[in-house]
């Protein structure tokens, strides 16, 4: 396998982790209105909006 894919699947399961024991809400600032929602949604959104943007740097 190579390196760079073990690095995923290693970082993807250390994210997994910090969901399952992240809990309670969390409300985020948004411009136009506040976003309340649980915090693992939360980490996961902001996981999946750097995952976006670092494959279009890509």
């Amino acid at each position: 396998m190579k390196r760079s894919i073990l690095t995923a699947l290693v970082l993807i399961g250390l994210l997994i982790v910090v969901l399952l024991m992240t809990g309670g809400k969390t409300s985020v600032n948004l411009v136009l209105f506040e976003l309340r929602a649980a915090t693992s949604m939360v980490i996961l959104g902001a996981t999946a909006l750097g995952v976006v943007i670092g494959m279009l740097l890509k």
